[in-house]
């Protein structure tokens, strides 16, 4: 099974949850990728450095918007036989070909914070 996972608004966002989910994927024999709609490898690459997660260059896939606009992704999830793309933006689900999962805000820690800085408690996850 190959699983993407958006740099942006999933990674980027949430990596308390989506970095040791990733790891334990790859661990557990999971084909674990990173697509960016970074077109710039070498950039791509970079971000992902910053977030302080180690991943074999050939599995960061990078995404050219402006030949494909909102479909970029899903010519590389079809090119890699991608089963599931873990993504905060439907425009780039649309037409994949795979399950697609649209990374809501997904409060699991009390230590966890809003954007008012307010305590999140509560367990939710977004609507699809």
């Amino acid at each position: 099974m190959e699983i993407a996972f958006d740099i942006g608004g999933v990674i980027g966002k949430y990596q308390v949850i989506f970095i040791p989910m990733m790891t334990a994927l790859a661990k557990g024999g999971i084909e674990v990728y990173i697509v960016a709609d970074i077109p710039d490898k070498k950039q791509a690459l970079s971000v992902i450095d910053d977030l302080v997660y180690s991943i074999d260059v050939d599995r960061v896939l990078c995404a050219d918007y402006s030949q494909y606009s909102e479909r970029c992704k899903a010519v590389l999830i079809k090119e890699y036989g991608i089963d599931v793309l873990v993504d905060d933006h439907p425009g780039f689900c649309a037409d994949s070909g795979c399950i697609c999962r649209l990374s809501g805000q997904i409060l699991i820690s009390p230590t966890w914070r809003n954007n008012d800085s307010k305590n999140l408690t509560s367990t939710k996850s977004a609507p699809l």
